[in-house]
């Protein structure tokens, strides 16, 4: 069994670490010790404040009853923003102009809507969709 794909450190920020594959749109804001894992895509002038974690793989116990299927990488629409010390879990998108607040975490397979905001320390689950412009 093969480990997850190498992190490297990238000097677009200070402690940046990206996985391979990670598409970076234009004029895309990312804070210190950041890491965005394979494969995901964030969309133009989205913001990664310092210490988020974007596309972390999913790491499941022996009785969830969760998909084991292999999530897709995950998604950062335009214009949106992953504040301090949040988690976007592989297979998770957030949408354009969508928030979500310090210390907050979107699961794996979970959609936040545009122009939703997930206030801080808040969770969506795995397989939940958040509608457009509603507040967590």
């Amino acid at each position: 069994m093969s480990g997850p794909p190498e992190l490297a450190f990238s000097k677009l920020a200070p402690g940046l670490l990206l996985g391979p594959g990670v598409e970076l749109g234009d004029g895309v804001e990312l804070g210190g010790h950041v890491i965005v894992h394979a494969g995901t895509v964030v969309g133009a002038g989205a913001r990664l404040q310092d210490g988020a974690v974007v596309g972390k793989p999913v790491a499941l116990g022996a009785r969830s009853t969760a998909s084991r299927a292999a999530p897709p990488p995950a998604r950062i629409g335009a214009g949106a923003t992953v504040c301090a010390g949040a988690v976007v879990a592989a297979g998770a998108t957030v949408g354009e102009r969508a928030i979500v607040g310090d210390q907050a975490q979107v699961r794996e397979r979970a959609v936040v809507g545009a122009g939703s905001v997930v206030g801080r320390g808040s969770a969506v689950d795995n397989d939940v969709t958040v509608g457009e412009r509603v507040r967590i």
